[in-house]
């Protein structure tokens, strides 16, 4: 004889949560130990009772089919061969639209947002933040359209962008994040596509690296066809950078340093460009409309530095694996080109049907314009309360385009104070106080610099006034059906609150926190009802909380 034993019956999930969407829920659990699958189970009803939703074995489950903007209610339960445990902790989510198919786009310093129209929609917001995942600030409200240009954006700048809309006049969640940075081309450089190319190119440099992407068959032959990132230069001069990286789409793939008599496709040239993988080479047209020639230095990849100088009209290229020691790529050539060229960099796919992307650093280019110094634009005195974000944009003209990056210092900025460099021309300083920075910081001296040489700088001075931290007031709280229900009010607009409950007075639980409301007040209900004979609630003010 035989007896069968079973395991014993698993105990009740742990950890349930639930995450509303369009028209279904998220939910998932802890696993329970023993269990072989689980019982998912709603209500529209808090407490139930409950129907059952689907059997998984995963510990996840997205329910669809759900009305929006009605409560629902779920459980799990564990269950396996002998039996199936207690419900779990109940959680909520409310299914609710939201704006789909957001798009952005960077077009001529601005961001043009595009998304889906929804039937019922009776208007539509946009938000933005500079940080993924936000909070966002409204920039935008009660819009008709699906779509929005965003024009008070900074170059070199991440914006993030969410959007709601309105139906039945409640504010749907936010839609998907989307995120784009404005490009920024060192002034005064100018970036163009020389002859025929199959895509469009493109460059930036947001106070560092060139970033620059381009097509083109080949730099090679009669007529030319890549991306070029150009100044004017006159007479005798040279230009020099670090090529960091050329992207392996071919392997004669191309990005280096140039001097160009004329934009067309047929000028006379010389180049001294990086390969991915076929070396390093001198490339170089006589006369207008004539074959070019090259030398090459075969085995060397990026990141190499090249150069290449003009005097008179002997044209010399040059190569470094670290910008000290140099040597010569082939011999010097004779070019006879007009006083007034064009040198910069270029890039070329060597293959129309798709893009390359090179990155240089180091760009020098001499004998073109005497170096000014910079000047920084006057800043506003500041004042904001205890919690809101601070911030104030500063600009820096004149500066010399030959070594574009600007370095930006805040000396007696408070400790809290973040410094986001935009582009070589623009700077936004933000911060967030926090409860020790309630005075007045006087002054505080923006400093940028120019690392041309010789290196000039400026200066702008200005206060930064926190308003003190403002107690809330909090009235008597108000008891329905069951539950507790909390209204905040400020007289200013800022801190961080925390509603905390204790049942010794002793020993505090933060149940919610909200960070930098964006009105002086909130509201917050218990809705889990009481589970001790008696519960104290208290609310915290900060930053930055918890």
């Amino acid at each position: 004889s035989a007896v069968t034993l079973f395991p014993p019956v698993p105990a009740a999930p742990t950890g349930l949560t639930a995450m509303g969407g369009d028209t279904q829920s998220s939910l998932s659990w802890a696993a329970s130990p023993g269990a072989t699958s689980y019982n998912v189970k709603f209500s529209t009803t808090s407490g139930g009772p409950y129907t059952n939703v689907a059997n998984v074995a995963a510990t996840n489950l997205m329910v669809t089919g759900l009305a929006n903007n009605t409560p629902y209610y779920f459980v799990v339960s564990a269950v396996n061969i002998a039996g199936e445990s207690a419900n779990s902790g109940e959680a909520s989510a409310t299914p609710t639209a939201f704006v789909a198919g957001l798009t952005a786009v960077a077009v001529n310093s601005q961001i043009q947002l595009q998304w889906n129209a929804l039937a019922g929609a009776t208007g539509y917001a946009v938000k933005r933040s500079y940080v993924s995942g936000g909070p966002y600030n409204p920039i935008a409200s009660s819009l008709s359209t699906t779509n929005y240009a965003d024009a008070t954006v900074g170059t070199c700048q991440t914006y993030y962008y969410v959007v709601t809309m309105t139906v039945g006049g409640v504010e749907s969640v936010p839609s998907p994040e989307v995120g784009v940075t404005v490009p920024y081309l060192a002034t005064p450089f100018t970036s163009m596509d020389i002859g025929s190319v199959g895509h469009a190119g493109s460059a930036s440099s947001c106070g560092g690296p060139f970033t620059i992407s381009g097509s083109g068959n080949d730099i090679w032959n009669d007529a030319d066809a890549f991306h070029f990132v150009y100044v004017p230069m006159n007479g005798n001069g040279a230009i020099r950078a670090h090529v960091v990286s050329v992207q392996y789409v071919d392997t004669n793939a191309k990005g280096g340093v140039m001097i160009r008599e004329t934009l067309t496709a047929s000028s006379r040239h010389a180049l001294v460009d990086v390969e991915p993988t076929a070396g390093n080479e001198f490339i170089w047209r006589s006369t207008t409309g004539g074959d070019a020639t090259s030398s090459i230095a075969y085995g060397l990849t990026a990141p190499y530095w090249v150069q290449l100088t003009r005097t008179n009209n002997v044209f010399q290229a040059s190569m470094s694996p670290d910008g000290i020691s140099w040597d010569p790529l082939g011999d010097p050539v004779t070019i006879t080109m007009a006083p007034t060229v064009y040198a910069g960099l270029a890039v070329c796919a060597r293959d129309n049907v798709v893009i390359c992307t090179s990155v240089f650093d180091n760009v020098y280019v001499s004998s073109v314009i005497n170096n000014p110094p910079p000047m920084l634009a006057a800043i506003s005195n500041q004042t904001v309360n205890v919690g809101q974000t601070g911030a104030f944009t500063a600009t820096a003209a004149a500066v010399d385009y030959q070594s574009p990056a600007l370095t930006f210092s805040l000396p007696g900025a408070p400790a809290s104070a973040t410094l986001i460099q935009l582009n070589p021309t623009n700077a936004t300083f933000r911060w967030r106080p926090a409860v020790t920075d309630a005075n007045t910081i006087n002054p505080v001296t923006l400093k940028v610099t120019d690392n041309g040489s010789p290196s000039l700088s400026a200066t702008q001075s200005f206060t930064i006034t926190v308003n003190p931290l403002a107690l809330p007031t909090v009235p008597s709280a108000r008891w329905s059906n069951g539950q507790f229900t909390l209204r905040v009010t400020n007289s200013i607009v800022g801190p961080d609150y925390a509603v905390q409950a204790s049942s010794n007075l002793v020993n505090w639980s933060t149940l919610f926190i909200t960070n930098s409301p964006a009105t002086n007040s909130f509201q917050w209900t218990d809705t889990h009802g009481l589970t001790l004979p008696m519960q104290f609630y208290r609310i915290k003010v900060g930053p930055p909380l918890p």
